[in-house]
């Protein structure tokens, strides 16, 4: 039964309960005025074709169902025999999107009263089986014509799309299993029972670029909401003109496994009064990961300016691919907003951190190399006989928590109180591991 209307679009008309026979009631003076449901709602049962129906019963006049889902869909018309007996609409709408929210209107086409009862809005029962596209590495996977279910015999186009110049088609595999085809498009008959097509992607290099650090690499990060982004000289200047801003990358997707990142860092002078970069990136299961960086309260580092953000990725959620990321700029970690100015950005790496494991190291020198204060507050100082180009401590998990390059000191004041690893590396490239605990 439909029981709340939007007013707005029904002038010339009266809606009523009519409890005679517990149904809809609908006096129209005009052509063409309907009941609607209110409020609008995506479809409960996902994408697919849908069927409406209901009784109706009244003044002579012809009634249709109606959808609207983004656009007016309209059904096919029924005359009303007009005898006061019940009478049944049925209309199927096909391609019901899944996401977009919607109404279902009962439109006359004439003035005069009109009852309607039974109202239902279910999805066709599927015959056939479900056949599922899906893709691995860096690419899409595109049925032609997208169905709920195909019979037996069926036949399916697949079209296989590389998402970037750093992917390659490869095959197709059918069940998990490699089938050694590599049509494309491929046309797959549907057997007896559900199938998944999936189509493989294979990286054009085992450790492709992931260091967005020159003017053609930085152009594809997007400025959106309140953002003027320029990029010269390998540098991005990101112009903040409103309280939400943010930058997009959707470039290009990546392969996990091929690459192995699970971490980002980024080089940046901020000219702003904002504290807080809030990196997101979708996750495995559905749904947006947010990760938080709260130490931009400097501009830049004290000898060149520029600071570094590292973020360790949330390995529980995080699937390697770089599509639909976002960089949002807060003044707070209360992520309320963001404050005017200029952000500029020299690099942003997708990397490899290792956990700092004595197996993974070369202590030759680790005798040599001193921590003081240890423990330490505030400021940690390394002393060492050679120059350090790399610097890296690791919780007792072994997980990342700060990185640095080109220094002999840390700030470790926004660490907790606990015992850490600093992992050093010299321009020789040798390892050494060291323990320093902090104290608040």
């Amino acid at each position: 039964m439909l029981m709340l209307l939007d007013g707005k679009q029904l002038l010339d008309t009266a809606i009523d309960w009519n409890a005679a026979d517990k149904s809809l009631k609908l006096v129209t003076t005009a052509a063409n005025k309907k009941a609607q449901t209110d409020p609008n709602a995506a479809p409960s049962e996902g994408a697919g074709n849908y069927i409406l129906s209901f009784k109706v019963k009244g003044a002579a006049a012809v009634v249709k169902g109606i959808i609207f889902q983004g656009a007016q869909s309209a059904g096919d018309a029924y005359t009303i025999l007009a005898d006061n007996a019940w009478e049944t609409y049925t209309h199927t709408f096909e391609g019901i999107d899944a996401t977009t929210a919607m109404n279902i209107r009962l439109q006359a086409n004439a003035a005069g009263t009109f009852y309607f009862d039974d109202v239902t809005f279910v999805k066709e029962a599927c015959v056939g089986f479900a056949i599922t596209a899906e893709n691995d590495g860096g690419g899409t996977n595109a049925i032609t014509t997208p169905l709920p279910c195909y019979p037996t015999g069926e036949a399916i186009e697949f079209t296989a799309t590389a998402s970037c110049d750093k992917f390659t088609f490869t095959e197709w595999e059918i069940d998990g299993e490699a089938s050694g085809i590599t049509d494309n498009p491929y046309t797959h008959t549907a057997g007896a029972a559900d199938a998944i097509v999936k189509a493989l992607f294979t990286a054009n290099s085992d450790s492709s670029d992931t260091n967005f650090d020159t003017t053609a690499e930085l152009n594809e990060w997007n400025g959106a909401q309140h953002a003027t982004v320029t990029v010269d000289n390998d540098v991005l200047t990101w112009e903040i003109t409103g309280v939400s801003t943010k930058l997009k990358y959707d470039a290009c997707s990546f392969a996990p496994t091929a690459w192995n990142i699970n971490a980002l860092k980024i080089g940046y002078t901020n000219g702003t009064n904002n504290t807080r970069m809030r990196f997101v990136h979708p996750k495995a299961d559905g749904g947006m990961a947010y990760i938080d960086f709260d130490d931009m309260a400097v501009s830049g580092d004290e000898a060149s300016g520029v600071g570094e953000i590292d973020f360790t990725l949330l390995h529980d959620a995080w699937t390697g691919n770089l599509s639909q990321l976002e960089l949002y700029i807060r003044n707070d970690d209360t992520n309320a907003g963001s404050t005017n100015g200029t952000f500029t950005i020299n690099y942003i790496e997708f990397y490899y951190a290792e956990t700092a494991g004595l197996a993974d190291s070369n202590l030759s020198d680790e005798n040599s190399i001193h921590l003081f204060p240890n423990p330490v507050k505030d400021i940690l100082s390394i002393k060492s006989p050679s120059i350090l180009k790399k610097l890296e401590v690791f919780n007792v998990l072994g997980q990342k928590v700060m990185g640095r390059e080109n220094t002999n000191s840390l700030n470790v004041t926004k660490l907790n109180s606990g015992a850490y690893i600093l992992k050093t590396m010299n321009e020789n490239g040798t390892v050494s591991i060291k323990k320093f605990i902090k104290i608040n």
